[in-house]
């Protein structure tokens, strides 16, 4: 629903310049991922322990048909759980304004599940490959990996360059179009790219790159005002003509959203590699990515 929403409620907040259809209700406890999503995937871990379902990495399996009260019960209680740790995560003094909550809270909530109903493990290193360096030790397998098709460098470095640049040149057009609200539109890409993840639960190949999408925007939001050298920047942005430095400013920033999107695909793909692979239940990479690239990216450039 957040891939659907969040281009949707981004508009609204645009043209009413209110942010409580995004706070409310793209973020909020009605269909936020650190509720819906973070419920679902404790569920399944709660639902692969007592041998319901094979695997509690299985989160793109319905739990609806299982007809299990104690199943929905847990994810209602986690997805409670998640509204009470976004909450908490904002109040914290610097960390909380210079980071993202929804992500922190997905990743708090997998692992609070996992070590309540999974392997009870970090990383689990019984299953590691024998090998003697490091890199190769946690290189995923046939048995051990997350999405194959963007598992290796050439893979997800090409991947977060290329949607990075794009999803940096997309927020910053419609940063343009609706300067009041420039601030979260690289939420509409974040949404764009969760498409993709509609044919993963269809069973068809597909990309996950919303993470990438999230980063590489709100790193061209970011690096935009610092480089553009006049008052408002994305009120300008509608201007090419008239804004001498338009066409550098711009390309500088989309450039920075590519790096920012390598960046991302890179840290996901790490994550992936530690604390999802080899363990028995779901850790969410892209949330692992999001986190600490926009804690990076806040305490250095806001």
């Amino acid at each position: 629903m957040v891939a659907i929403l969040a281009p949707v409620c981004w508009t609204i907040s645009a043209v009413t310049g209110s942010p409580v259809p995004l706070d409310a209700v793209v973020f909020g406890p009605f269909f936020g991922p650190h509720v819906d999503f973070s419920g679902g995937a404790a569920a399944t871990i709660y639902a692969a322990r007592h041998g319901l379902i094979p695997s509690g990495r299985l989160v793109n399996l319905s739990l609806g048909p299982l007809r299990n009260p104690r199943v929905l019960l847990v994810g209602a209680l986690f997805g409670a759980f998640g509204v009470l740790v976004a909450a908490g995560v904002r109040s914290i003094p610097w960390f909380g304004s210079h980071t993202d909550a929804i992500a922190v809270t997905v990743t708090l909530s997998a692992f609070a599940a996992r070590f309540t109903f999974g392997d009870k493990t970090f990383v689990n290193r019984a299953h590691f490959n024998t090998a003697t360096s490091w890199p190769r030790i946690i290189a995923p397998t046939a048995e051990h990996c997350w999405l194959p098709r963007q598992q290796q460098p050439r893979h997800f470095l090409v991947l977060g360059a290329i949607v990075g640049g794009l999803a940096g040149a997309v927020t910053l057009f419609l940063a343009g179009l609706a300067p009041d609200a420039a601030g979260s539109a690289n939420v509409v890409m974040f949404g764009v790219s969760g498409w993709a993840i509609i044919a993963l639960q269809l069973g068809r190949p597909g990309w996950v790159t919303h993470h990438i999408s999230n980063i590489a925007g709100l790193t061209a939001l970011l690096v935009m005002p610092r480089i553009a050298g006049i008052p408002e920047p994305f009120e300008a942005l509608s201007q090419p003509f008239v804004w001498p430095l338009w066409w550098v400013s711009t390309s500088v920033a989309v450039l920075a959203a590519a790096a920012g999107g390598v960046l991302a695909a890179a840290v996901a793909e790490l994550g992936a590699r530690l604390f999802l692979n080899r363990s028995d239940s779901f850790i969410d990479p892209p949330a692992l990515a999001i986190w600490p690239c926009a804690t990076l990216l806040l305490g250095l450039l806001r």
